[in-house]
């Protein structure tokens, strides 16, 4: 399932303002990781899509981050992984 995301959702998202996303999705459109539309209900929203690349760029860099989180944490019990990631939380 392709799923579009209007670019204004990414700005919340991501707590940063509306031209560092721009920047951002123009140059992930030049390296053929996104496309963009205009939303056919609203002409002045932007809906960013991932392509193939995209995907599968996304994919690799999840299973390495996990690999990282593992390696940096897998000596951990699962209760100092919850007293961790309670600590973590607090500071979102």
């Amino acid at each position: 399932m392709e799923i579009a995301l209007p670019q204004r959702d990414i700005v919340d998202a991501m707590r940063v303002s509306r031209a560092t996303v721009s920047d951002l999705i123009d140059a992930l459109v030049r390296e053929g990781m996104v496309v963009t539309n205009p939303c056919d209900s609203d002409r002045r929203r932007v809906l960013c899509r991932l392509t193939e690349a995209g995907h599968a760029a996304t994919q690799r860099l999840i299973c390495d981050n996990a690999t990282r989180l593992r390696e940096s944490f897998g000596g951990l019990s699962d209760a100092e992984l919850m007293t961790l990631t309670g600590l973590l939380g607090r500071l979102g």
